[in-house]
């Protein structure tokens, strides 16, 4: 789980713009950037966020070795 700080980050990450819908394509992007930011000490003020997708929740949770993993909703929300 997140920490009440890191809930309050993501939510104002997304208004600043340091948030980023995930999908499996975007992953291996948003690991190096999150990556070379970190190791640059660019994170210290704020994290860059990216939020998963179903698709991409999935295939994480088949390389962490997790068979079970529940979801709210799936596709068109963004449409609305």
């Amino acid at each position: 789980g997140l920490s009440t700080e890191e809930l309050q980050d993501l939510a104002k990450a997304g208004e600043e713009g340091r948030a980023k819908k995930c999908t499996t394509r975007d992953l291996p992007m948003i690991l190096a950037q999150s990556t070379t930011a970190n190791t640059q000490g660019q994170n210290r003020d704020g994290s860059f966020w990216g939020a998963t997708t179903v698709a991409s929740t999935m295939r994480l949770a088949h390389l962490a070795g997790i068979s079970t993993f529940v979801t709210g909703g799936i596709g068109g929300g963004q449409n609305s």
